[in-house]
C-alpha cells in the first residue's frame, strides 16, 4: 500500500471525518440559512417593501461574498484545532493515514465542499426571498421586480476585468492562509491569524513608505507611481494565483512535521 497517497485510506478518511463532524456541520448550514434569511427579512421590512427596492443585487452580492469570507475563514482557522489539545492531537495524529491524505481531505472539505454546500444555501434562501419580494412589491404596485443576483458574474476587485471567479481565487488564497493558521497555532488560532496578517500589511506598508520616501531619489511627475500603476495588477494576480499553492504546501509540511 503506498505511504504517501492511497485512495482507499482517503476515502475512509473523509468518511471518518464527516461521522465525526455531521451533527456541527448540518447545524452550522442550518444556522446560516436562518441568520441569511432573518438578515434579508429584515431588509425587506425595513426598506425593501416601504420603498419599494425589494431586495436588489446590491445588497444580495455583499452578503454573500461576506459571508464567504467570514465564515469560510474561520472554519478553515478550526479544522486542525484538535491538534492544540493533547488528548485530541495524539487521537489525530493516530489516525492511519499520511500527512498528505489528512491535507487533501482538509481540501476537500473547506476548499471544495465547503464553498458548494455555502452556495447551495445562499441561493436556496435568496430564490425564496426574492420571490417574497416580488409578491409585495407585485400586490403593492409601488417598485419593480427582484431578480436573483448572479455572483459569478460580478467585478468586485479590478486587478481583472473578468468575472467574480477571480474573487473565488482570491477566497481560496485567504482561506489558505487560514489553514495555515489552524495547524500552526495551537490556541486561538482564528484570532493570531487575523492578528498576523494585520502586522504583515502593516509591515509591507511602513515598507514601501520607506522605500518612496526615503531611500528611492525623488523624481518628478510621480515617476514611480506611474511605474507602480502598470506592474500593480500583474503583482495582485501573481499573489492571487500563488498564495494558496504556497500556503497549501507550507500546511503540509508543518503537518508533517507534526505527523513525526
Amino acid at each position: 500500500m503506498n505511504q504517501f497517497f492511497d485512495f482507499k485510506r482517503f476515502s475512509l478518511l473523509v468518511l471518518k471525518h464527516w461521522a465525526d463532524n455531521k451533527k456541527r456541520y448540518t447545524l452550522s448550514l442550518l444556522a446560516y440559512v436562518g441568520l441569511l434569511t432573518t438578515w434579508f427579512l429584515f431588509g425587506l421590512i425595513i426598506e425593501g417593501i416601504p420603498d419599494g427596492e425589494g431586495l436588489p443585487e446590491d445588497v444580495q452580492i455583499p452578503t454573500f461574498f461576506f459571508s464567504l469570507f467570514a465564515v469560510g475563514t474561520f472554519y478553515a482557522s478550526q479544522y486542525f484545532s484538535d491538534l492544540g489539545s493533547r488528548h485530541k492531537g495524539s487521537h489525530f495524529l493516530l489516525v492511519p493515514a499520511s500527512s498528505f491524505e489528512k491535507l487533501v481531505c482538509s481540501l476537500f472539505f473547506t476548499a471544495i465542499l465547503f464553498p458548494i454546500l455555502l452556495i447551495a444555501c445562499f441561493y436556496l434562501v435568496d430564490v425564496v426571498m426574492v420571490t417574497l419580494a416580488n409578491s409585495f412589491s407585485g400586490n403593492s404596485g409601488n417598485g419593480g421586480k427582484s431578480t436573483v443576483a448572479n455572483i459569478f458574474g460580478v467585478e468586485l476587485i479590478r486587478f481583472n476585468p473578468k468575472q467574480a471567479i477571480y474573487l473565488l481565487l482570491f477566497f481560496f488564497s485567504v482561506q489558505s492562509l487560514f489553514l495555515l493558521g489552524s495547524v500552526y497555532f495551537k490556541k486561538y488560532n482564528f484570532i493570531k491569524t487575523v492578528i498576523t496578517g494585520f502586522v504583515i500589511c502593516i509591515t509591507l506598508f511602513l515598507l514601501t513608505y520607506v522605500l518612496f520616501e526615503h531611500v528611492l531619489p525623488e523624481k518628478e511627475d510621480d515617476y514611480y507611481f506611474l511605474k507602480i500603476e502598470k506592474w500593480f495588477p500583474t503583482v495582485l494576480q501573481v499573489l492571487a494565483y500563488s498564495t494558496a499553492p504556497l500556503a497549501w504546501v507550507a500546511t503540509y509540511s508543518v503537518l508533517k512535521a507534526k505527523q513525526v
